[in-house]
C-alpha cells in the first residue's frame, strides 16, 4: 500500500515530528496510535491496526481457558498450556508489530528524504533499529515458547519479551523527544536569525533616512 500524503509540505516538518512525539505520550494502544499519527492519520492504517487489535483482546481468554494451573510437587503452581496458546500469541502479535512498526519506520525515512535534517536522520536510524530489535525479540521469544525451552517454565519468555521490548521502546521514546527538542531549537534559532536580520534592515533604513532627506534638501537648494 502507498501512504498517500504521508510526507507533509516542505513548510511544516515540525508538526509531523510532534505528532510522533505526542503518540509516545499515550499509553494504549502504543504502537497502533503512534503509527496512525505518524502517517498523518491515514484511515486505512487505523482500520488495519484495529483489525490487529481485535484478536489480541481474545488472547487473555484463550490463555485462561486452555491453560490449566496445576500444583507441581517440585515447583508449586505451574500453568500447563497447549501449543495452540503460544501459536495464537505469535500469529497475532508478531505480524501486528511488524506491520505497524514498518509504517512508522517508513514515515521516518520519507521525512528524512524530504527535509534531510539531522533530527529526522536520527529518528530514521533509531526508529528502524528499534523496530527491528522489537520484531527480532518477538520472533525469538515465540520460537522458544513454541519449542517449550525450559519445559513448563517456557511461559517465562512472554515476560522476557515484554520486558525487553519495553526497554527498547522507552529508549526509543527518549531519543524521539531529544530529536523533537533539537528540531524545535533549530527552527527557533533560524526564526531568531530572520528576526535579527529584519531588525537590522529596519535600523539601517531608519539610520539612512535622515541622510537621504538632508541630501535631497541640499540638492533642492542648489536647484533653486
Amino acid at each position: 500500500m502507498v501512504l498517500s500524503g504521508a510526507v507533509p509540505s516542505r513548510r511544516e516538518p515540525l508538526p509531523a515530528l510532534l505528532r510522533v512525539h505526542a503518540a509516545h505520550r499515550v499509553r494504549l494502544p502504543h504502537r497502533r496510535l503512534r503509527a496512525y499519527l505518524a502517517s498523518r492519520q491515514q484511515l486505512w492504517v487505523a482500520i488495519v491496526g484495529g483489525l490487529f487489535i481485535v484478536p489480541q483482546a481474545g488472547y487473555a481468554y484463550v490463555g485462561m481457558r486452555y491453560s490449566p494451573v496445576v500444583i507441581d510437587a517440585d515447583y508449586g503452581c505451574v500453568s500447563r498450556y497447549p501449543t495452540s496458546v503460544p501459536l495464537y500469541w505469535s500469529c497475532v502479535f508478531v505480524p501486528s508489530n511488524a506491520f505497524l512498526s514498518g509504517i512508522f519506520s517508513y514515515i521516518a525515512y520519507k521525512q528524512y528524504q524530504a527535509y534531510g535534517s539531522d533530527a529526522w536522520r536520527r529518528l530514521r536510524n533509531d526508529g528502524i533499529q528499534s523496530m527491528c530489535l522489537v520484531i527480532v525479540c518477538n520472533i525469538i521469544c515465540s520460537i522458544f515458547t513454541l519449542m517449550k525451552v525450559g519445559n513448563d517454565f517456557a511461559q517465562v519468555y512472554f515476560i522476557v519479551d515484554w520486558l525487553v521490548t519495553s526497554i527498547i521502546l522507552v529508549n526509543h521514546t527518549a531519543k524521539i523527544r531529544k530529536a523533537a527538542s533539537s528540531l524545535i531549537a533549530s527552527q527557533n534559532h533560524r526564526s531568531n536569525r530572520r528576526e535579527d536580520n529584519t531588525s537590522l534592515d529596519i535600523r539601517e533604513t531608519i539610520t539612512t533616512l535622515p541622510n537621504h532627506f538632508a541630501l535631497s534638501t541640499i540638492k533642492s537648494g542648489f536647484i533653486r
